[in-house]
C-alpha cells in the first residue's frame, strides 16, 4: 500500500509523541534515529514512493547553527559549574537577608537576570543546595522558595536568545531555511521583558498564598531522619561469638545490616561470617520504624542516633540528593542497582510526594522526582557531580568543586563570549565556540565532566524534532495543519490566531515538555503563513514564548523536576501556581504580539 507522505508523517509525528510521553529520556536516541531512518529510506523501501528527505538535506538538518551553538553554550556552562563560578556568585547576592519576602524576590530577580544568559538547569542545581540549607538554617520554608525559584529561571530565560534552548533551535531553523537572518541576543528582549516581569512581580506576591505551607520530610519527627538505627551488644549478651547469620540479622524484612563499628574501626563490609564481639555498634538502616523488626533485635540495645558520628572530623556524612530524569538507573530497584557497589554510598531512606516509603528497601524502584538519604564518606560530594541525574541538595557543595581555582578563568572566558557577541565583533556560534574551546583546553571542564553533563539525548531530540519539522514542510503536512487550523478557529482576526497557537503550543509543551512541544507546533504556523500571508516572525515568536514559558507540570521543565522533591510538593501545585502565571503571558502575548506586527 502506498501511503501519501503526509499521512506518513503525521503518522511518525503520532508516533513519536506517544513514544517520547511513554518513555520521556530513556531511548530517545534511538526514537530519534528510527526516525531519522523512516524519513531517509530510500525509493525501494518507502511505503510512499520515494524518501520524503533527500539523506544529505537530513544531515544539514543536524548540522543547524542553533544546535551546534547549543553544544558549544553548554560546554561553557559545564565550566561555570565546575568552578563554581555560579554559585559563589549567587551566594554573595542571596547572603545577608532575614526577610522571606525579600529573600523570595532576591531569589526570583536575580535567578531570571541570570538565566537569560546561561542555560537554566545548572544555574537552578547550584541554587538548590543552598537554598535548601538556607530554609534549614533560617527555618524559612522551602516550598516558598523551590517552586518560585524554578519558575524564575524558566521565565527569565525566555528573554533573550540564549536563554533557553527552544528560542536557539527555533532561531537556527528560521536562519536555515531562508525565514529570518537570525535575531539578536537582546533583539526581541523589549517585547518579551514586559510581559515576564508582570508574571515574575505575580511569583513574588502571590506564591505564599497559592502554594500551601508543606513542611519537608526531613523535618517531620518520623522522616528520613528515622531511617538509621544503632543498637550495641551489651556485657552478657548472647549474640557475644555469633556469627551475623547465626545472629539472625541477615535477610531482614524492611531493613538491612549497614555496617558496625568496633573501637575505632568502621566494619562496612559485613559479611554473614562476622563474629560479633562485645560493645560492637551496630548501625541498621531502612524502615527502622517497623513494628515487626523489634524481635530481631533480641540480644541488642538500643542507642541514641547521635551517638554515630555523621560529621566531617569522621570523614562519614549524610547526603540528601535528588533523582532527576537523566538518572542512569532509573526503573531499576535499590538492590538491583547496586548503588553502593557503583557508587560508594549507602542509600538509607527514600522519600517521594513529600513521603518516605516504607516496607523492603531494596525493592523500591528508583523514580523521577524521588529523594534518597545516603550515608557517604566526604569525598562522595566531588564524585556526585559526575553522576547524571542525581543532585545533591543536603549540603552546600560550593566548596566542594573540582575546578574551583579557575573561576577567574572561566568568568572571562564567558564575559568574553558576550562581549564579543554584544559589539558584533563575531557571532554567537563562533563566539561561544571560542569560549568552550578554552575553557577546555585550560581545564575549566574536561571530557569525562561533559559526557555526563552534556545532555545528549537533548541533542539528539531537537536535531529529530527538526527533521520532522523540515519533513512536515516537504510533505504538504504543514499545509494541511494550517488549513484545519485556520478553519477551525471562529474567528480569523490576528488576535485570535495568535490566541489559539499560544494555547496549543503551551499544551503540547506542558504535556510533552517544552523542547517537543513547540517543534511539533512549528509545522502549523508555516501552514498558517502560506495560507493567511501572515507574517511567519510573529508566529514564531508566539511559540518561542509559549514554549519557553511552559511551567505548569513538574515534567515541562527538568528544573521543575529538580525543586519537587525538595520542596515537597503535589503535581497540582504547579497548576495552582503556573496556571495564572501562563494565563497573564497569553493574554499578554496575545495582545501585544498583532500591535508589535502590525498584524
Amino acid at each position: 500500500m502506498i501511503l501519501d507522505q503526509s499521512s506518513l508523517v503525521g503518522l511518525i509525528i503520532f508516533a513519536t509523541v506517544a513514544s517520547v510521553f511513554v518513555f520521556k529520556e530513556r531511548m530517545l536516541s534511538v526514537i530519534w534515529a528510527g526516525v531519522f531512518g523512516i524519513l531517509t529510506l530510500p525509493d525501494h523501501l518507502n511505503v510512499t514512493g520515494g524518501p520524503i528527505l533527500r539523506l544529505e538535506d537530513a544531515l544539514n538538518v543536524l548540522l543547524n547553527e542553533g544546535l551546534l551553538t547549543i553544544i558549544a553554550l553548554l560546554v561553557v556552562a559545564s565550566g561555570l559549574k565546575r568552578t563554581g563560578a555560579i554559585a559563589f556568585l549567587l551566594d554573595s547576592m542571596l547572603s545577608h537577608t532575614d526577610s522571606k519576602f525579600t529573600l523570595r524576590t532576591k531569589l526570583i530577580s536575580s535567578t531570571a537576570a541570570l538565566s537569560g544568559f546561561f542555560n537554566n538547569t545548572p544555574l537552578v542545581a547550584a541554587l538548590v543546595p543552598y537554598i535548601n540549607q538556607f530554609s534549614y538554617d533560617h527555618n524559612f520554608n522551602k516550598s516558598h522558595l523551590m517552586m518560585p525559584l524554578s519558575f524564575a529561571a524558566i521565565l527569565g530565560g525566555s528573554c533573550t536568545l540564549i536563554g533557553t534552548n527552544t528560542n536557539l533551535i527555533l532561531d537556527g531553523w528560521l536562519i536555515k531555511n531562508g525565514y529570518h537572518q537570525g535575531f539578536g541576543i537582546f533583539e526581541f528582549t523589549p517585547i518579551v521583558l514586559p510581559i515576564i516581569l508582570i508574571s515574575l512581580i505575580f511569583l513574588c506576591i502571590f506564591t505564599p498564598y497559592l502554594i500551601p505551607t508543606r513542611n519537608s520530610v526531613l523535618k517531620k519527627g518520623r522522616g528520613l531522619s528515622g531511617s538509621i538505627k544503632l543498637m550495641k551488644v551489651p556485657e552478657g549478651s548472647m549474640l557475644i561469638g555469633k556469627t551475623i547469620s547465626e545472629a539472625g540479622l541477615r535477610g531482614l524484612n524492611s531493613i538491612y545490616l549497614f555496617e558496625i563499628k568496633r573501637g575505632n574501626q568502621y566494619l562496612t563490609a559485613v559479611s554473614s561470617n562476622m563474629i560479633l564481639e562485645l560493645g560492637d555498634i551496630l548501625v541498621f538502616v531502612g524502615d527502622t520504624d517497623s513494628k515487626i523488626i523489634s524481635k530481631s533485635f533480641d540480644g541488642l540495645v538500643p542507642l541514641n542516633n547521635e551517638d554515630y558520628p555523621l560529621n566531617d572530623k569522621n570523614n562519614r556524612i549524610f547526603v540528601e540528593a535528588v533523582i532527576t530524569e537523566k538518572f542512569l538507573l532509573l526503573a531499576k530497584s535499590i538492590k538491583e542497582s547496586r548503588f553502593r557497589t557503583l557508587y560508594g554510598a549507602a542509600i538509607v531512606s527514600v522519600a517521594r510526594d513529600g513521603q518516605k516509603l516504607t516496607g523492603n528497601l531494596g525493592k523500591i524502584i528508583f523514580k523521577p522526582g524521588d529523594i534518597v538519604l545516603l550515608i557517604a564518606r566526604k569525598d562522595f560530594l566531588v564524585k556526585a557531580q559526575s553522576i547524571n541525574g542525581f543532585l545533591i541538595i543536603s549540603k552546600n557543595p560550593f566548596f566542594y568543586f573540582p575546578n574551583r581555582s579557575k573561576v577567574g578563568l572561566a568568568w572571562l572566558f564567558t564575559i568574553w563570549m558576550f562581549v564579543s557577541v554584544l559589539f558584533d565583533w563575531i557571532d554567537l556560534f563562533v563566539a561561544s565556540s571560542i569560549a568552550a574551546l578554552t575553557m577546555f583546553l585550560t581545564g575549566c571542564c574536561d571530557r569525562k565532566s561533559l559526557l555526563h553533563e552534556i545532555d545528549w539525548n537533548i541533542i539528539a531530540t531537537l536535531g529529530g524534532l527538526l527533521i520532522i519539522g523540515d519533513a512536515a514542510i516537504a510533505s504538504g503536512l504543514s499545509s494541511e495543519l494550517g488549513n484545519a487550523f485556520v478553519n477551525t478557529v471562529p474567528s480569523h482576526s490576528p488576535y485570535a490566531y495568535i490566541g489559539t497557537l499560544f494555547l496549543l503550543s503551551s499544551l503540547a509543551s506542558n504535556a510533552l515538555s517544552a523542547k517537543a512541544g513547540v517543534l511539533f507546533i512549528l509545522p502549523i504556523a508555516v501552514g498558517i503563513t502560506e495560507l493567511t500571508g501572515i507574517e511567519l516572525i510573529p508566529l514564531v515568536l508566539t511559540i518561542m514564548i509559549a514554549g519557553s514559558t511552559a511551567i505548569c507540570t513538574p515534567l515541562s521543565y527538568p528544573t521543575n523536576l529538580m525543586v519537587f522533591g525538595p520542596g515537597s510538593y503535589v503535581y497540582s501545585d504547579y497548576i495552582r501556581l503556573g496556571l495564572p502565571i501562563t494565563i497573564i503571558i497569553g493574554v499578554i502575548t496575545t495582545i501585544i504580539i498583532p500591535l508589535v506586527f502590525h498584524l
